[in-house]
């Protein structure tokens, strides 16, 4: 399994007193650490890589098929897993990827909190190089074509001062897929004002409200 890099999402029948695979976590990096995002569904998963030779920090979410929920319970030995795994010895249902994103160092640790009480969960991180960051959903679709649109002038009007393509850096070891990067979506402020003026205008907001 470590040679092939693959991980399996299992449940652990105490019974029967042994793991059975549900399903196959494939998503693009290399992973080593895995932890638990949607406790109540306990189908949506936070995967990273944290140690081992291939160290990539690309927080990945996965989500496992919703036949998997229905196997559990009807099958929770897992028994009938056996006959479905194929030549191969893996699991029967593979895990969709929700999104991924290059953090661009080290993740170090990940804790899932709420800033104030009553707002929505979010995932904490910190890196090896001292970084704090957080991924927050949206919570409604608008909110979220905006701020795609807002990253997409962002990157023609104030791009990296390296010289650096922003989209080729987070996607660096498999490509981004929806998130938002809220570092170069705060460097609006820092534009002046007439290009604050005609981006806002070409997302049919004012310069305060884009703030």
């Amino acid at each position: 399994m470590e040679k092939a890099r693959r991980k399996l999402v299992v449940d652990f029948c105490l019974r029967a007193g042994k793991f059975s695979p549900r399903a196959l976590a494939s998503p693009p990096p290399p992973l080593n650490s895995i932890g638990l995002y949607d406790a109540r569904a306990h189908s949506t998963h936070v995967v990273w890589s944290r140690t081992g030779r291939m160290k990539k920090p690309v927080p990945s979410f996965l989500r496992l098929p919703a036949k998997v929920n229905e196997d559990v319970q009807e099958d929770p030995s897992g028994t009938k897993q056996l006959w479905e795994r194929g030549n191969l010895n893996g699991a029967s249902q593979k895990t969709e990827l929700l999104s991924v994103f290059y953090v661009g160092d080290q993740i170090t640790t990940l804790q899932k909190t709420s800033l104030v009480p009553g707002a929505s969960d979010a995932l904490v991180y910190t890196t090896i190089g001292g970084a704090v960051g957080m991924l927050v959903p949206f919570i409604s679709r608008d909110e979220y074509e905006f701020f795609q649109n807002l990253e997409m002038h962002l990157r023609v009007e104030h791009p990296p001062i390296a010289g650096r393509d922003h989209l080729s850096f987070r996607s660096y070891y498999a490509p981004c897929k929806a998130v938002i990067d809220g570092d170069l979506c705060e460097q609006f402020v820092l534009m002046d004002s007439k290009k604050q003026a005609d981006v806002a205008d070409e997302l049919g907001k004012t310069q305060s409200e884009v703030r």
